[in-house]
């Protein structure tokens, strides 16, 4: 299922129909957007696949768990099933549409990024926590999410504990 909001097109494989945001959000968060945006839901067992999909065929880093979203330019996926809860993939979405603003702005992301990102960015919580980027992220979508009925705090720290043991 593919439906269109202005500059954000959103697609939903099967499997993944359950923890999509409610349309409210999308037609919300469309208007702070200032180009094309693709959001794609995917089960969690489609991972890998997008991954190589979108890095030339590469796997991704780390286990299965060591990511639930990322924006790559104008497309944004995130992988759901039973670690992610509606409110969270509606906090995630907003979190991975910051880094898409943001990445539209490049003396700001510059700036951003002005430090490296530690070589285990994308393995470990505490290294990926600490990079600006995604404080930044991470306030917009714990600002964002109570005003649009969502809740704050659903971040890479509260998704970890729901994986462990998995």
């Amino acid at each position: 299922m593919t439906q269109h909001y202005g500059p954000l097109t959103v697609e939903v494989r099967p499997g993944a129909e359950a923890w999509v945001p409610p349309e409210r959000w999308f037609q919300i968060v469309s208007g702070g957007l200032d180009g094309p945006q693709r959001v794609v839901f995917h089960p969690r067992a489609e991972r890998d696949r997008a991954w190589a999909e979108d890095h030339a065929g590469a796997k991704p880093p780390g286990g299965r768990y060591s990511f639930r979203a990322y924006t790559l330019g104008p497309v944004t996926r995130i992988f759901v099933d039973d670690t992610e809860t509606r409110a969270s993939t509606c906090w995630l979405l907003l979190h991975e549409l910051a880094h898409a603003v943001l990445n539209r702005a490049p003396r700001l992301t510059a700036d951003l990024r002005s430090r490296p990102r530690p070589a285990n960015y994308a393995t470990s919580d505490a290294a990926h926590e600490a990079v600006a980027e995604e404080q930044v992220a991470n306030r917009v979508a714990d600002l964002v999410a109570p005003r649009l009925g969502g809740r704050p705090g659903l971040n890479r720290i509260w998704w970890r504990r729901r994986t462990r043991g998995r």
